[in-house]
């Protein structure tokens, strides 16, 4: 007997059965069948392209010279928008964990900062900059929230560390319309950096997933680059550490 004829006898048999009761049953039949998926975990790799927006970079400069040291008044100094790819691989250990490691470049323009030099006269300026690039390593964590329709809400947060690398830093001392340049030396620093993240995932296959978020990054402060005057004086340039906000989309790849 089928699963229908089996329905509609049941309906019939029951008492003050009545055709709105075998239509009932058609309804039913006519409802998407549910289905329970077996959880899995297994290995999965990742490409994202990010959109930094632009962030306040706290400059510091600080002038040695045989008298001592002491700080300049600075100037406004930001890091640009700028766009970043990122590569990964990761694991899920359940329908609700998974992590993994990531490896991003990008190159940030970084904002030249004008600032009075002290004894020039006030008709004296200087201007410093450098080109910037950026590695980053982060460790990540996910919780997803679970899945409705193919799409995955999730949180997440990262520990890591970034990579920046200035090149060619350029001094300009200006004054009466004419401006004196010298070259430094740019800094190779890693820094510690944490993030937090969320977004939501869609399954375009079962295999491949459309990742889309937002990620807050903080980056803590290091030395940029220096410059030595003379045998005696030095200029150094630091910063106070940044936070970057950002939009990533990617794509996941699973292995299993």
């Amino acid at each position: 007997m089928t699963q229908r004829r089996l329905l509609l006898a049941i309906a019939a048999a029951l008492p003050f059965g009545t055709c709105a009761q075998a239509a009932d049953i058609d309804m039913l039949l006519a409802a998407p069948e549910l289905t329970l998926t077996e959880s899995r975990s297994g290995p999965y790799l990742r490409a994202d392209l990010f959109y930094d927006f632009a962030s306040d970079l706290d400059t510091t400069r600080t002038l040695t010279t045989p008298f001592g040291a002491g700080s300049l008044p600075l100037g406004a100094t930001d890091l640009g928008d700028t766009a970043a790819v990122a590569l990964g691989v990761g694991y899920q250990f359940t329908d609700m964990l998974r992590a993994d490691l990531t490896a991003r470049y990008a190159e940030p323009e970084r904002g030249t900062g004008t600032f009075f030099v002290p004894g020039c006269g006030s008709l004296c300026f200087a201007r410093d900059g450098a080109e910037l690039r950026e590695w980053e390593v982060l460790l990540n964590g996910y919780v997803d929230l679970g899945t409705v329709a193919g799409f995955t809400p999730y949180l997440g947060g990262g520990l890591g560390a970034v990579h920046q690398s200035y090149d060619d830093p350029i001094l300009a001392v200006c004054g009466a319309g004419t401006c004196a340049t010298s070259a430094g030396s740019g800094s190779d620093e890693w820094r510690f950096s944490y993030a937090a993240s969320a977004g939501v995932a869609y399954d375009l296959t079962q295999d491949v997933s459309l990742d889309v978020g937002y990620r807050y990054l903080n980056v803590e402060g290091k030395e940029n680059y220096g410059f030595q005057l003379s045998p005696s004086a030095a200029l150094r340039t630091s910063d106070d550490g940044f936070d970057r906000h950002s939009i990533r989309v990617g794509l996941r790849y699973k292995l299993w």
